[in-house]
This record gives C-alpha cells, structure tokens and sequence, in this order.
C-alpha cells in the first residue's frame, strides 16, 4: 500500500506482532483477555474459562487458516508487485514466508474476539495496552468486531496482505470462534479426571483438525467469496471438497 496516511503507518505497526519482538498475534489476543479480565476484576472460573476459549480459539484459527493458505497458495503482495508492476517496491512489514489467502491475523484475532465478545458483549470499550513497553501509543476500542477488523486492515496497511485475505479471513475466524462454546461444553462433559485413566470416559477432541468441521473460504476471487463453507474429515484428508 502507498500514501499512507500517519494513522494508518501507526495501526500497522501495533498489529505487526513480529515474532521474536513481541508475543506474537495470539499473545497479542492473550494480551487483550489479560486487560478485559482486569477490568472485569473477574474471578477465578471466569479467568479460567476466557483463557481455555481464547486459546482453543486462536489455536484452531490458524490450523483452519493454514489449511486454506496451502490449499490456494496465493502469492503475497510483495512477490506480485515486485515481478509485474513496480520492482523496487517494498512493504512496511516484513513479508511472512508463506502464502497469502487467508491471513492469519484476521482469522485468529476475528476468532479471538467473536470468542470475547460471546463472553463479555460484544459493545465492550476498552483500551489496548499491549505495546506500552515498546513505546507505542494505547488503542481505543468500542467494540471487540471493531479490534478484529483493525487487526486485520493492519496487514493491508503493511502491505503484506490483498484485502480478500482479510475480509474472508475475518469471515473464516468468526465461523471458528462461534463453535467454541459447543467444543467446551463437549469437554467438560467428558467425565470427572480424579477416576483412574482406565476409568475415564475417553476426552473429545479439542480441535477443528479432528471431528469438527472446520471453517473454510471459498475461492478467494470466486463469485460468493466472502461466504464460508465446512469441510468434512473426509474432505480435509482429500484436500478440499470435489
């Protein structure tokens, strides 16, 4: 993206996460369950409950949005810009090694939220403090949808992502998000875990690669796009639908 207005600069680099510097996009989804429990002064069962979801969350986003990046293998921006239109540009972040549709950053952090704002309403406000070690300025939220889609546009802003990674990607971590609560009720109906291992009921998997189906988009620049569509075990095993 050229003509970056100083906002726009200034989103990009709260959301860049970049391993290795920062907890990375689901430490940074951590980061703001970590400030709204705070706020919420909540208990201990709360606490427990808003991590287990968040963390099954952010960990199926990127199992499914995986799925979808080697399933299509879009080049990124950078690798397009570079061979058809202008060879000197460069984005303001660090390219990702991998492919393009759907962005990750979109897909946990809609997961992430949609989890959040089932817990909490989605019109919650709030203010991220994530990066305030790093000297960067707070962002205002009015709204857990609002933080998604900020986290996701960030990737456009750093020219790493199209923008139908992102609004698909936002599409796809919504899709995952909302099943969660019915995984966690599956789990804790498993049984009591002080019986012997011999005696336990077996535990249900914890994870949409398993027996759930998972959110999938369909062809990013396909008519519907913006739809999403579940793929059974049998379909991910043979790589997507027929």
């Amino acid at each position: 993206m050229n003509n970056r207005t100083p906002e726009q600069e200034a989103i990009a680099l709260f959301w860049s996460d970049d391993p290795g510097v920062t907890a990375t996009p689901p430490g940074h989804s951590i980061s703001i369950a970590t400030q709204v429990l705070r706020l919420e002064r909540a208990s201990l069962m709360t606490a427990a409950e808003t991590y287990a979801k968040v963390g099954m969350a952010t960990a199926d986003a990127f199992i499914a949005c995986w799925h979808a990046k080697y399933r299509y293998n879009l080049l990124r921006p950078v690798t397009y810009i570079r061979s058809l239109i202008d060879g000197d540009w460069l984005p303001l972040l660090n390219t990702p090694p991998f492919p393009e549709h759907t962005s990750g950053h979109a897909v946990q952090s809609a997961a992430a939220f949609q989890v959040l704002a089932d817990l909490f309403g989605d019109r919650y406000s709030f203010d991220d403090h994530t990066h305030d070690e790093r000297s960067l300025a707070p962002r205002h939220f009015d709204a857990f949808s609002d933080c998604a889609s900020e986290a996701a546009i960030s990737r456009l802003y750093g020219g790493i992502h199209f923008r139908p990674a992102l609004d698909v990607g936002l599409v796809q971590g919504r899709c995952i998000g909302r099943a969660v609560p019915t995984r966690a009720r599956r789990r804790t109906g498993a049984g009591p875990l002080h019986r012997p291992s011999s005696q336990r009921a077996p535990l249900p998997p914890l994870s949409l690669s398993a027996d759930v189906p998972a959110c999938q988009p369909l062809r990013p620049f396909a008519r519907g796009a913006y739809s999403v569509i579940a793929l059974t075990d049998t379909q991910l095993a043979a790589g997507g639908p027929a």
